[in-house]
């Protein structure tokens, strides 16, 4: 490959208004000497002074008869075309094109010194124009499989895509991120169905204990631990807890200042008789409720601070947040860049909700407070305490990504849904229960966060038997965001749905005989994209052992040149005479990292380059061992033996 160098402005003619409108280079008598050595595959770099403005592919060159007309309107004058797959700079702007300070004629080849930027610009802008094409399927798709042969970088692709999707172009802080989403954010069917159930809920105790009525609570209508499940502390701690979680801890049913022990069949408080205990907290709820959280004072002397925002959020949810911990409440000021100075647990709070509400009102979202704690505490990860009251994180990525693997024994139950055994930490025996699993779960998080994009990544998805482990989901996959039924119920509901953002980018090494079929039904629901082998040569940072690849590459293609980017659409494979007729090159085809230089390892895990692993180990236990298994397995021929084993 040869790399040439093009002015931008070339015997008074603009040849990059030329490029932008039909990627081609008119060469009159002066450079014609010039462009007819120019071939195939030849890459050229448009400059503008010391400004790289495009660099592209030769696809062509010819003397003017050889091309239409339609190229050669108004330039009569000119003997000779080179056509170009042009990539611009205006259109890559992620992309360093740096700069080209070589002198010379407008039409020349590269300095050597320039030539190595060059092709890492290409091979950058290419691999990009690749994912972007693999990425607007999936979009349009929502659900695709990456297949190939062996050794193809298919799962590396499947991160490439998964990282365009999900990435910020920049790092943001918190609050840029909190301010992003809330302002992204947009209600679907399933947010609008999920905040009608917390209005109704809320509604529904408010209505069983209006604040009038706390005045008259009997003991059996306020404490818990008797076993009723209509009583003022069960619904705080229990009913309403999807609308901001409250814990008692180890002290259980004592946090309540009055309770019920199961064991002497009686009412207890910490101190004194509990009937009077009940009076002394109608009187400081009531209070509480009618001050709408201004005299607090008296409540927290009897209760924690986390139980006193908890009661005053299930009757107030306009006015606090649904975060109760103090821990968490003190997390989150830092990531809205509160300043929590002589704020108690209920200051801070306050503070918070009306940060929230006037970022929301600013933006005109309709993201309810309920929808946007969840997403606090599943994006900073706030419950499993990851994020430091100190630290404030670095958003990188607006979405959330996952990557699994399919075996043969995979199952429904290990995917979807299945009902599992615990120990029972309240007594003896096993209790069972429903828990979503890996596609459920993740499911359930897109259909909360409908802002941001989820990514599963499923490597080896023809491993598993697909009809069995999707199940119902197989409707799912097609008709995005409606309802299927479960087999299993969660709460009594057996209802599973696969929002829109969420997207499905499975791997499939198409050589591997002894997985299952793939149904008809599942193929029409997948887009399938060929990841094939290609030449690293000229990759950056990657030392590519090319003569044996050619080498093993005979036994697959007849027609090969490295030139040829054999992922593209017009791409021609031959068959070679090695293969036998049951098998498309395409398919079994040995990918390109079996041919790529390795290193040994740090004790980090890096590789050291200064100690490369001996290649020859490579073509004896990986490569040879894979090609002779061909020719038991039928895929090659008996005469590919003398070029394995001439392998070296």
């Amino acid at each position: 490959m040869k790399v040439w160098r093009v002015g931008s402005n070339w015997s008074g003619v603009d040849i990059f208004s030329i490029f932008e409108k039909n990627n081609i280079v008119f060469a009159g008598s002066e450079v014609e000497g010039y462009l007819k050595k120019a071939s195939f595959g030849d890459l050229v770099a448009i400059t503008d002074g010391q400004k790289i403005i495009a660099v592209g592919k030769v696809l062509r060159v010819a003397s003017l008869s050889d091309f239409d007309t339609q190229y050669v309107t108004d330039y009569d004058d000119v003997s000779c075309i080179v056509l170009v797959d042009l990539f611009k700079r205006a259109t890559y702007k992620n992309i360093d094109f740096g700069i080209y300070d070589g002198q010379g004629k407008q039409f020349h080849e590269a300095h050597h010194e320039y030539k190595k930027n060059i092709i890492s610009i290409y091979k950058k802008i290419s691999t990009q124009k690749m994912i972007e094409k693999i990425k607007e399927i999936l979009l349009y798709k929502k659900q695709i499989i990456l297949q190939g042969p062996p050794g193809t970088g298919k799962t590396r692709v499947a991160k490439l895509i998964t990282k365009e999707l999900i990435s910020s172009a920049i790092s943001l802080k918190p609050l840029e991120y909190i301010e992003w989403y809330i302002k992204e954010f947009k209600k679907s069917s399933f947010s609008r169905e999920i905040s009608s159930q917390h209005t109704l809920l809320l509604k529904e105790f408010q209505k069983a204990f209006p604040i009038e009525r706390i005045v008259n609570l009997s003991l059996d209508d306020y404490c818990r631990g008797k076993g009723s499940t209509t009583s003022f502390c069960y619904w705080i701690e229990n009913k309403l807890s999807n609308l901001g979680q409250f814990s008692p801890g180890q002290a259980g049913s004592e946090v309540y200042g009055v309770y019920y022990n199961t064991e002497s069949n009686s009412y207890k408080c910490k101190n004194g008789d509990p009937e009077k205990t009940l009076e002394n907290i109608k009187s400081v709820l009531n209070n509480l409720l009618i001050s709408r959280g201004k005299d607090y004072k008296a409540a927290i002397a009897i209760f924690r601070q986390s139980l006193v925002l908890k009661i005053l959020t299930s009757y107030f949810p306009d006015e606090f947040f649904p975060i109760f911990s103090q821990k968490h409440l003190k997390i989150v000021a830092n990531l809205l860049g509160i300043y929590t100075g002589g704020l108690n647990d209920i200051g801070i709070n306050k503070q918070i909700n009306d940060h929230f509400k006037t970022i929301r009102d600013t933006t005109g979202s309709e993201i309810s407070s309920y929808q946007f704690m969840r997403h606090l505490y599943e994006k900073f990860e706030i419950k499993n305490d990851s994020t430091s009251q100190n630290e404030i994180p670095v958003v990188t990525s607006l979405g959330e990504s996952k990557l699994i693997q399919f075996h043969p024994s995979y199952s429904y139950e290990e995917f979807v849904r299945s009902i599992v055994a615990k120990p029972n930490t309240k007594g003896a025996g096993i209790l069972y229960q429903t828990e979503n699993k890996i596609i459920a779960e993740f499911a359930l998080l897109a259909l909360h966060n409908s802002a941001i994009n989820y990514v599963l990544i499923i490597d080896e998805i023809n491993r598993a038997n697909l009809s069995s482990v999707l199940g119902e989901l197989i409707y799912a996959l097609e008709y995005r965001g409606e309802a299927v039924e479960s087999m299993y119920a969660i709460d009594g509901d057996n209802k599973l749905t696969l929002p829109p953002n969420l997207y499905i980018i499975g791997t499939m090494n198409t050589a591997d005989r002894s997985v299952g079929h793939i149904d008809y039904a599942i193929r029409r629901r997948f887009a399938f994209v060929d990841v094939l082998p290609k030449d690293l040569t000229k990759e950056e940072g990657v030392i590519f052992k090319e003569e044996i690849f050619k080498q093993v590459t005979s036994l697959f293609l007849k027609n090969y040149d490295p030139k040829v980017d054999y992922n593209s659409d017009v791409a021609v494979i031959e068959k070679s005479a090695y293969l036998t007729a049951d098998f498309e090159p395409k398919d079994v085809w040995l990918g390109h990292s079996y041919f790529i230089q390795q290193y040994e390892k740090d004790e980090k895990g890096n590789e050291d380059l200064t100690k490369p692993i001996d290649f020859s180990l490579r073509i004896k236990y990986e490569i040879k061992p894979i090609l002779e298994e061909y020719i038991k397995d039928g895929i090659l021929k008996e005469t590919a033996r003398e070029v394995i084993k001439n392998l070296a």
